[in-house]
């Protein structure tokens, strides 16, 4: 199911987000009377955004301050969220880079996010999983994984319908609502 979609349906609001570098995925903030906000980097590929926005949902849900534990808690969380123990604990046996690019499709997270479910419930051995892990890095896929493996993108919709019922139905203008949210002009209309 389209992840994205559920946030929103949820009343989460995600806002596509340039940070300038690819070692920041996304933000989560619940500003006081308002919804969750939840800013993600609009260059991370869909199978990694799914499972930093399930990471994000979780500090929504579970902390107020973040801390390493709440950072283990909020990963635990997006991996059962994704790859519910019950039902990928049996497909994750006799892994091999091919099998993890196959159950990418399937689950739409990252093969690196497999191999990561697959040690923490114990389904490969810690040698194996060094292998593994040595393959994926030797063919830069630590980086950016295979391209003909890329799950298909989920947009949020709601953004940009907030967005346009303040340009359109309400008059603001760009520098407007740009200054409200503390956004430079051009973040506002990507």
């Amino acid at each position: 199911k389209n992840l994205i979609e559920v946030i929103e349906n949820a009343g989460g609001i995600i806002i596509p987000f340039d940070f300038e570098t690819n070692a920041i995925d996304a933000i989560s903030h619940w500003p006081r009377g308002m919804p969750p906000l939840f800013f993600v980097n609009k260059f991370s590929p869909t199978d990694r955004l799914r499972f930093t926005l399930c990471h994000e949902l979780a500090h929504i849900i579970m902390h107020r301050m973040v801390d390493l534990d709440s950072e283990k808690q909020a990963d635990a969380f997006a991996a059962e969220f994704l790859m519910p123990k019950r039902d990928i604990r049996p497909q994750l046996s006799d892994l091999s880079l091919h099998k993890l690019a196959l159950l990418k499709q399937v689950w739409r997270v990252s093969m690196a996010a497999l191999l990561k479910r697959a040690v923490d419930l114990e389904q490969v051995t810690p040698r194996h999983a060094r292998t593994l892990w040595m393959q994926l890095g030797k063919f830069g896929y630590r980086i950016r994984e295979p391209i003909e493996t890329d799950v298909p993108a989920e947009m949020p919709r709601l953004w940009s319908k907030i967005v346009d019922a303040h340009f359109d139905e309400m008059g603001y203008s760009v520098g407007e609502i740009s200054k409200a949210l503390c956004l430079r002009e051009i973040e506002v209309l990507n």
